[in-house]
């Protein structure tokens, strides 16, 4: 209920276009009953058609039609554009105002279309910022490939957020990778017990410190979906030659052959003889 002067009224009804619905002043301390309502300001298209056809109901957040019957008159911004295509709009339009509603809808697809135009070359900015980038760091374009495609999957699926919740930060990368490179020496062990591989070993001297790094190179083939041009989704094998980095070593004698050996055993061969086994040459 609302006071008036000392008297009681009963508070407007703010779905039903036939009643004045001052929003402003039902939120605040003075009311005026007399108070015109406001017409809406939609984020849609704002022409001549929609200004005169909707009215704004700020308490809610909605926009109400005038020329609909209730609840389903009732729809937020983004919605305005489907009511007026529906064909309930269509059957309570006058028809007089017909042409002007044809026009209104015109105007909406004219704007989305320059919409998306404008998306298009905003896309198209980034996208060629992100390759510059990239560029200028140095990656290789199977890299940018291997990367760019990742984030498309991401982008697809809305789960992009996460950029603006972490810092990226070196030291948080080097505990993530930590604990994320066990499980890629688990994986990458377990392609070379299953087929057969070889294996390339060599040492460099950084700063007066011995480095030998251990390499292996297999044939591995993966599952890739494609679509056709019918829509019809199908799996095909595809095969990659690996290069993989299994190990490096810090060396304190001499990198004789037996040193070498050693190497291989520890950072390759372990305990696992099928990796030992599978080994078809080395260089």
């Amino acid at each position: 209920m609302i006071i008036y002067n000392g008297k009681r009224k009963k508070r407007p009804n703010p779905y039903r276009t036939s009643e004045k619905v001052n929003t402003k002043n039902m939120n605040s301390n003075k009311s005026t009953p007399n108070a015109k309502p406001k017409v809406g300001r939609p984020e849609n298209p704002m022409n001549d058609y929609i200004r005169t056809v909707f009215e704004e109901n700020q308490e809610f957040g909605k926009y109400v039609c005038t020329l609909c019957p209730k609840p389903r008159n009732v729809c937020r911004k983004k919605g305005i554009s489907t009511h007026l295509k529906s064909q309930l709009h269509r059957n309570n339009t006058h028809k007089k105002g017909i042409p002007k509603l044809d026009e209104a809808l015109i105007k909406i697809e004219q704007d989305k279309e320059k919409n998306d135009d404008q998306n298009k070359m905003s896309s198209e900015h980034y996208y060629l910022k992100f390759l510059a980038f990239m560029l200028k760091n140095s990656f290789s374009f199977e890299q940018i490939e291997s990367l760019g495609k990742f984030l498309n999957q991401l982008a697809k699926k809305n789960k992009v957020s996460f950029f603006a919740k972490f810092s990226f930060d070196a030291e948080e990368i080097s505990k993530v990778t930590t604990e994320f490179g066990r499980y890629l020496l688990d994986d990458l062990k377990s392609d070379l017990a299953s087929r057969k591989y070889s294996v390339s070993i060599d040492n460099s001297t950084v700063s007066g410190t011995s480095i030998c790094g251990v390499k292996v190179r297999y044939l591995k083939q993966y599952e890739q979906i494609i679509t056709g041009s019918n829509g019809c989704k199908m799996s095909i094998l595809k095969n990659k030659i690996e290069n993989k980095i299994i190990g490096i070593k810090y060396l304190k004698s001499s990198s004789d052959a037996s040193v070498m050996l050693d190497v291989l055993k520890e950072k390759l061969f372990g305990s696992n003889q099928d990796i030992k086994d599978n080994l078809i040459g080395n260089t």
